[in-house]
């Protein structure tokens, strides 16, 4: 119990640090003023009922009758509206706290780790965060007034029964204590069951996804495959819900058989209650004050029960909540500012996934010189961009290191990323204007002309509906979609967008292109590069005769390397490669 209530201490004091904001108070003091008042109302509805036992005409209405009603119709009013005040608070706070904890989350996968995303647990505990604690953070604040406020009513309501019969609270407070122990086992095995399904849940998200969306509308068309994702979609439903349903079943009969020793508890304290009326003991108003008041006690602390066993079913998802903003972070002093040229030396690295007893590259020992134009290729699978994922420290070397101007990557990454750009293989489509798309490349800020120049960008825009205004994708009716090749002529584009790029990395950035495109990529290949450190991946072998120097990768290794002529006088791996596309660039 101790422990109980420490965690429920550093819960509140966490969220109070992360989320808490003004309206908290004030809803806080709006809410515990109704709760004083409330028992109030009882009682002068009590006086009501026993005043109106002596009056037989509307003569005999006295001016204390006329007094109980004003008092008690103002009462309600005041309470009604601090109801209505408080829900409109309690909208507004739920928009705070929903909005900073989005900015938390995405601060925090911002920095998490690219190791820490691969792993499966890690996308568990996310799912459960995204999925729980936004909705439980604003449920976790609203429980804990519901258990410190409704005491001073329970108070004030116990109080005026004492004065009826001393055992009626006690008859009160012992009918629920077997609500007690249903809603601490019911917040347990809910957790529990939330935590075994998160992975089935995660899978039938994602086959929902596959129903709806418009990116698989196509083939699901094509191969009739409806009644199959269907077919599939139900069985992992109808397994999820086999397991819910048996839980709400079980709290179904328990809430049940709970029910019955609170309607128990009430009749015996009014039976004694109408006793004592017929004894002329108690008076009418006595009857409904019992009946009000043993309501809002059972029902008060049956409430608190179940804020209770709410709030340590949030405890469970609040220590996810914690656990998430506990994940390692990439850190390692990296705001340090690259003195020399930004030299790449790749000494001696090996890397391997997480959870895979594979190296994905072994032994990598190249330098790249400020100016080199570099080009990587080799077989799918054979470390290219795994390379390129290490030199951009979105992954650490499992052995060796890399260094930047003589300096470890991790020490000047932030300046190492400012002055680099990568234009991705899976690149994104941003459904957002062309202006938008392309300041992406420059944090969000205006970009460089000079980059709507390469391969006729700005002819393209300006046939656009809006020009740089034109909303891209699929999200309203008049946006534009783009072809798979203007999709990425707009990422290379955003990729130049930054006029103090120094290292510009493009991995299969002709993939999507037709090869007119590709031709004009090859043709300004030197004015894009032009006092920049170029590096290269890709299959299409033809822009390799561009580069000072080419680096083969197989199975991990650097095989060989050298430019296109020694390669190809070499007769090795290039030259094969070389020679299967040589029809290409005839």
């Amino acid at each position: 119990m101790k422990n109980k209530l420490l965690i429920h201490v550093r819960n509140i004091m966490m969220i109070v640090k992360l989320f808490c904001t003004k309206e908290l108070y004030f809803s806080l003091g709006l809410m515990a003023f109704s709760a004083l008042l409330a028992p109030l109302g009882t009682w002068l509805f009590k006086l009501l009922i026993d005043d109106l036992a002596f009056v037989h005409s509307a003569s005999a209405v006295t001016h204390k009758l006329v007094v109980i009603i004003a008092g008690y119709t103002v009462l309600k009013i005041l309470l009604e509206w601090f109801e209505h005040i408080t829900a409109h608070i309690n909208n507004r706070l739920k928009y705070n706290i929903n909005r900073e904890f989005i900015r938390q989350v995405n601060k925090k996968l911002s920095v998490i780790s690219m190791e820490q995303l691969e792993n499966p647990a890690v996308y568990d505990l996310l799912d459960r965060v995204q999925s729980n604690v936004n909705k439980g953070i604003l449920s976790y604040i609203n429980n804990s007034l519901s258990v410190v406020l409704p005491v001073f009513s329970i108070i004030s309501y116990i109080l005026l029964l004492i004065n009826i019969n001393l055992y009626f609270p006690l008859i009160a407070v012992l009918a629920t204590v077997p609500y007690l122990l249903l809603m601490n086992a019911q917040g347990k095995k809910s957790y529990f069951q939330a935590v075994e399904q998160s992975k089935p849940l995660r899978r039938l998200n994602y086959m929902y996804d596959v129903l709806t969306s418009r990116r698989y509308a196509k083939e699901i068309r094509m191969f009739g495959l409806i009644d199959y994702f269907n077919d599939r979609t139900e069985e992992i439903r109808k397994d999820l819900w086999k397991e819910k349903f048996r839980l709400l079943l079980h709290y179904t009969l328990g809430g049940a058989f709970v029910d019955i020793f609170r309607n128990i508890a009430l009749g015996i304290c009014l039976l004694m209650t109408c006793i004592g009326v017929l004894e002329n003991r108690m008076s009418i108003g006595d009857v409904m004050l019992v009946i009000t008041s043993m309501h809002a006690i059972t029902d008060g602390l049956s409430s608190m029960v179940n804020k209770i066993s709410s709030m340590n079913n949030y405890t469970l998802y609040m220590e996810d909540m914690m656990d998430f903003l506990d994940i390692p972070e990439d850190t390692g002093g990296g705001h340090k500012k690259i003195v020399d040229a930004p030299t790449i030396h790749f000494k001696h690295v090996d890397f391997k996934y997480p959870n895979s007893q594979t190296h994905t590259l072994k032994n990598i020992d190249i330098t790249i010189n400020k100016g080199e134009k570099i080009a990587l290729v080799g077989e799918n699978g054979s470390g290219k961009t795994t390379f390129i994922n290490v030199l951009l420290g979105l992954y650490k070397p499992t052995s060796g290191e890399v260094l930047i101007g003589g300096d470890p990557l991790a020490d000047v990454i932030d300046d190492f990323r400012t002055k680099t750009v990568c234009v991705f293989q899976n690149f994104i489509k941003y459904q957002f204007s062309v202006a938008d798309n392309i300041k992406a490349g420059n944090f969000g800020e205006d970009f460089h002309k000079q980059s709507l120049r390469i391969f006729n960008m700005d002819s393209f825009i300006s046939n656009l509906p809006q020009g740089l205004d034109t909303q891209l994708g699929q999200l309203e009716n008049n946006d534009v979609e783009l072809s798979g090749g203007q999709w990425q002529r707009l990422a290379i584009a955003r990729a130049l967008s930054r006029a103090e790029t120094e290292i510009l990395i493009m991995d299969e950035p002709t993939a999507s292109l037709d090869p007119k495109v590709e031709t004009q990529i090859y043709e300004e290949f030197s004015a894009l590069c032009e006092n920049k450190t170029a590096i290269m991946i890709s299959h299409r072998l033809g822009v390799t005769m561009l580069c000072d120097k080419i680096y083969v990768f197989d199975q991990g290794e650097i095989c060989e390397f050298g430019s296109h002529a020694e390669l190809m006088n070499r007769r090795g791996k290039y030259y094969q490669m070389y020679s299967a596309q040589s029809y290409l660039y005839a």
